[in-house]
């Protein structure tokens, strides 16, 4: 399993998490469990119900975090006992044998001696179902991996869900809604953004599959293509080799770091991009110091990006120059925050989704930010405070958010009230 984590995807670090001790299926009959801290003898009841009809919900996973307590059920009940009685939260499990979804963790209140009972609403999902195979011998590839990922918003989320011996693959339950496959692929294939006919570097043309409400979608079928590689030097603005730079053909999350399919440049500047499909690929590029990430051809928009063609069993080879850039910087107020509230902000493209820049408070007075960022693109904030996170400006979500543009080569000013 290939994982991504990014607090934007974080109702399904549930089931990650709980795959992680060893609770993605029920489990224990009756779903009762101790707890090793046998201090207090708290207990929690956790009940599982449609959050549309409160019809009971059978088979899911509670465990609690900050203290130890986890149990499954194939019932609608979960009983966790000898609960230590200190501040937690209860994350529910589901998905190994209905289309619910995995919600966010919710905050409990234990009492010592006593019992509490907590009903979490789950919504269905869907799920997508499909075959991987070769493109020349149509034969099924096993070990490949599958990402989900929402047009316009950028990142993968957190996991990928593998063939079978038959190539076969299904996902865990997904949010109703449109989303688009990106296959890692096992030794002698090449990644690629799954089209309705075959493979492309392009995320455009990638298919988009339709997931509804307690179904399971047939995707089109995966044909892939031997791997070729990309190779090249990337150097500083004055021409100097830049040692340190992350390449990849995806905009890691810049709150979480690099995923597996990016490497860093040498001592020289140099760098190596294999098992690529062979198609057209934009790079995206993140220098280690103050200057400003960046798309092949030196832009801010993934889909503007120039682009790289490989060919199977070949070496292409492509040098980026990074940018001074230009960038974004003004005042930070923490809307119903204390004064000692430390901030990240997050710019992302605004047509992409791919995060672009991140800026973080130094101490508990700072108060002001200042973004490097590649000018002459829009972008939207994602910011994140203590527990608190959300989209400026008071935005529900991407699609919500306020778009602020950056100047084509120098620092405009744009004021935020985050919280």
């Amino acid at each position: 399993m290939i994982y991504r984590t990014s607090a934007r995807w974080g109702a399904g670090l549930v089931a990650a998490a709980l795959a992680v001790v060893g609770l993605a299926a029920p489990g224990h009959a009756g779903g009762r469990s101790s707890t090793q801290s046998g201090v207090s003898g708290a207990t929690l009841v956790v009940r599982a119900v449609d959050a549309v009809t409160g019809a009971p919900v059978n088979g899911f996973c509670a465990t609690m975090t900050a203290i130890a307590g986890h149990a499954c059920s194939d019932g609608s009940e979960v009983t966790l006992t000898d609960l230590a009685v200190e501040p937690a939260s209860v994350m529910v499990a589901t998905g190994s044998t209905n289309n619910y979804l995995s919600p966010e963790a919710m905050p409990v209140t234990l009492v010592e001696g006593e019992t509490t009972t907590v009903t979490v609403p789950l919504t269905l999902g869907g799920r997508i179902s499909g075959t991987v195979v070769d493109r020349i011998a149509g034969q099924p590839v096993v070990d490949a991996c599958v990402a989900l990922a929402v047009p316009g918003q950028g990142v993968f989320p957190e996991g990928c869900d593998p063939t079978d011996e038959q190539g076969r693959f299904t996902t865990y339950p997904q949010p109703v809604g449109t989303y688009q496959m990106f296959v890692f692929t096992p030794e002698g294939y090449g990644y690629q953004w799954a089209g309705p006919r075959g493979g492309t570097g392009d995320q455009r043309a990638a298919a988009r599959i339709r997931v509804r409400a307690d179904r399971v979608t047939e995707a089109p079928t995966v044909r892939l293509d031997r791997s070729g590689t990309i190779s090249g030097v990337v150097r500083d603005p004055a021409g100097a080799p830049a040692p340190g730079v992350s390449v990849g053909i995806s905009a890691w999350g810049l709150g979480t770091g690099p995923s597996s399919d990016v490497v860093t440049t040498d001592e020289q500047g140099g760098y190596v991009l294999d098992r690529l499909g062979p198609y057209s690929w934009p790079l995206n590029f993140t220098p280690n110091n103050e200057l400003p990430r960046l798309w092949s051809g030196g832009v801010g928009n993934r889909f503007r990006a120039e682009t790289i063609r490989v060919r199977a069993g070949e070496t292409t080879t492509y040098d980026q120059r990074l940018v001074r850039g230009a960038g974004l910087r003004g005042a930070v107020t923490v809307r119903g925050g204390t004064a000692d509230d430390s901030w990240t902000l997050i710019a992302v493209n605004a047509v992409t989704g791919d995060d672009m820049g991140k800026a973080d408070s130094v101490d508990d007075d700072d108060r002001a930010y200042e973004m490097p960022l590649v000018g002459d693109q829009q972008v939207k904030f994602i910011w994140f405070t203590g527990s608190r996170s959300g989209w400026w400006d008071n935005a529900t979500d991407i699609t919500t958010a306020d778009r602020v543009r950056v100047p084509r080569s120098r620092f405009g000013t744009q004021d935020l009230t985050i919280g």
